[in-house]
């Protein structure tokens, strides 16, 4: 376009005021001249108002009365557009001339000029064209812009952050990834150090990258690390050689590309992946440890219960042996959190209608969370029922109530919504997916002080506790997590400092309706019998309390420490001494209990099975099928448990 010395030189305020013929003239013939150059150009006064623009300019596309700076603004969402728009309406106030190629909303790329007037009030000449590709070698250098252009569009629609820098590791040029990936302008990233828009504590190891490929360019060293202005991105940055100098090694003429893939979703996944992991194996860990906390609280009991067959109510040792047994029982309750957590404890799942629970126990939650806190319940209309077990459903509502008191300590408000949710599409909250289908919520809400964002990934882990010492085992999420995993649901919990927490339960539908309890009179039973039984236990202390209890009541017991000697008794035995029950331990080193019975039943198609174990019924029983002859007995158990069950084994028909 014409120079501001030549066309316009001294007449620009002439041309734009009196409404003579000649003037007139030379307007048009002016607009002839901006027109002719395929630009759209717009005289602009330093007060934003449009002085004289080419008719191309006051197309449909871009209004008449509508400065083209700011149409410009209307259409530039992606920071770099903001960015470079920004700089050019900066060189315009400053009096320089200055290029950009922005890329609006609309995916259409735009070269800009801005071209002062001096001389002429501050007024600027704003030219815009659409951005085309040159033919190589034309020579329309045109700063580079219009060449540039379309592969400036193919790099800045990468999924990767590509960057061109100097040997010294700072940054030339780069795409649009880039700059999304290091959360700062194109302004702010050109000519900076790559290393200052890494975190600062990785900043020295990219520095080593620099000055590994600086000694072998064939080097092609990554990391991964966070972004120091987007935080929350975590890219995996390679480098690679863009040119080599003749001398083997980067020279002032070499140059770097700096490769960004962002990592953040992957690295999200990955510890999401490794939390189950954990979780699982600490699951895994605790159900061990419960089997053998189980023989030993079994042993426990038991022989307090032998001691107490002496030492009646008006005997001086009656009080300690209570309390040894009052602590066992103690202990055998955290033994059962632990196997919740693991999800390998036996339940009694039976239909419910949660409104009934809840009602059932909002007295005993106000007595556990005191007076100085509030307690709503809010019920769902016609809420489903759910197939659970009672025991341990309430035991979570209890668990979440008891929590959230403590996280109340001056008092505050604990309500318990419930509603039905019908989930149309997969519910994804972190690692954990809820599947479509119909459920029933529960909300558990409290005004306490919130849990710290560092814990609240651990909240489910076994013994992790953010309470003082001595106040509480850590187990009562757990326990929460393991029972309502093992009833097909889902748990979940949002909190905030200082602004209270909110736990939510998923509890899967069930169709069918409620069926009515039968109602049983419990009446005192002869618990004494007669038969032979043989009982497998390989720890010794279990084993004797049982053998003692059965002999106490009348059975013929024969004992094996093994699966192998209880082998040979069976192998021993003649026809004319049979055998009427087996009572054998689950897990057992060499030949365990499913492989002793099968074994057994080989020879006594017949014989009937109480199995005794620490781990849980379920964990076992899809191996065995629906046998009629086979019974559970969990551990712990005491004297009169171990009594009844042998009891009502031996008189049932089979």
């Amino acid at each position: 376009m014409p120079a501001a010395g030549g066309l316009f030189g001294g007449r620009l305020t002439t041309l734009l005021g009196g409404p003579n013929a000649r003037l007139a003239a030379e307007r048009d013939l002016l607009r002839a001249v901006l027109d002719a150059d395929g630009w759209r150009h717009q005289v602009i006064a330093a007060d934003g108002r449009v002085l004289l623009g080419s008719a191309d300019s006051s197309s449909d596309m871009i209004p008449r009365d509508q400065a083209l700076p700011d149409w410009l603004a209307a259409r530039a969402d992606d920071a770099a557009a903001q960015a470079a728009l920004a700089e050019l309406r900066r060189a315009a106030e400053a009096g320089e001339s200055q290029d950009a190629v922005l890329t609006l909303r609309d995916g259409v790329r735009w070269q800009v000029r801005v071209r002062r007037l001096d001389g002429h009030g501050g007024a600027c000449v704003w030219s815009l064209r659409e951005a085309e590709l040159q033919e190589p070698g034309s020579g329309q250098s045109d700063s580079g812009a219009g060449a540039a252009a379309p592969w400036q569009q193919l790099l800045d629609d990468l999924p990767v952050g590509v960057a061109q820098l100097d040997a010294q590791g700072n940054i030339q040029q780069c795409n649009a990834t880039f700059l999304r990936l290091v959360g700062v302008a194109e302004d702010s990233a050109r000519g900076s150090g790559l290393a200052a828009l890494v975190e600062e504590a990785r900043a020295g190891q990219l520095a080593d990258m620099l000055a590994a490929m600086a000694k072998d360019p064939q080097a092609q060293p990554g990391l991964e690390m966070a972004m120091r202005h987007a935080p929350d991105t975590i890219c995996s940055v390679n480098l690679r050689v863009l040119s080599q100098s003749s001398g083997g090694s980067l020279g002032a003429s070499s140059g770097l590309v700096a490769y960004l893939q962002d990592r953040s979703a992957q690295k999200a996944l990955e510890a999401q992946f490794v939390q189950s992991q954990k979780m699982q194996a600490v699951g895994q860990l605790a159900g061990g440890i419960a089997h053998d906390f189980n023989n030993l609280l079994t042993a426990m009991i038991g022989f307090a219960d032998l001691l107490l067959l002496r030492h009646g109510p008006g005997d001086q040792s009656f009080g300690d042996i209570m309390q040894i047994k009052q602590n066992a029982n103690r202990a055998a309750n955290l033994v059962r959190q632990l196997l919740a957590f693991s999800r390998q404890q036996s339940l009694q799942p039976k239909v419910l209608n949660l409104t009934d629970i809840l009602t059932e126990i909002t007295h005993l939650l106000r007595r556990l969370i005191g007076k100085g806190i509030e307690l709503k319940m809010r019920h769902g209309r016609d809420l489903g029922l759910v197939k659970a077990d009672q025991g341990q459903l309430e035991q979570v509502i209890i668990n979440l109530a008891i929590n959230a008191r403590d996280a109340m300590r001056t008092g505050g408000r604990l309500e318990i919504r419930t509603r039905n949710r019908e989930l149309l599409e997969p519910l994804q909250r972190g690692g954990d997916t809820v599947p479509p289908g119909r459920y029933v919520m529960v909300e558990i809400e409290d005004s306490g002080q919130g849990i710290a964002p560092e814990n609240l990934e651990r909240v489910f882990e076994p013994f992790f506790s953010t309470k003082d010492v001595g106040e509480g085992t850590g187990l009562g999420l757990s326990t929460v997590y393991g029972i309502i995993k093992q009833t097909d649901g889902h748990v979940f919990i949002d909190s905030e400092v200082g602004h209270g927490t909110t736990v939510t339960l998923y509890l899967p539908q069930h169709e069918a309706e409620a069926q009515p309890e039968e109602k049983t009179t419990v009446r005192a039973r002869d618990l004494s019998g007669q038969g032979r039984i043989l009982l497998v236990e390989d720890e010794e202390a279990v084993r004797s309390f049982s053998a003692r209890t059965l002999r106490n009541k009348g059975y013929e017991v024969l004992e094996a420490a093994s699966g192998d000697q209880a082998l040979e008794v069976i192998e021993g035995l003649d026809a004319a001494t049979p055998l009427d029950l087996l009572i054998t331990d689950v897990v057992m080193p060499r030949v365990d209990g499913p492989t002793l019975v099968g074994h057994a039943r080989e020879r006594l198609p017949d014989l009937k099975v109480i199995y005794i174990s620490g781990y849980a019924e379920d964990s076992f029983r899809s191996k065995l099928g629906q046998d009629a002859l086979i019974s559970f007995l969990p551990k712990p158990f005491s004297l009169k448990q171990l009594a009844e069950r042998v009891k009502e084994v031996m008189a049932s028909d089979g």
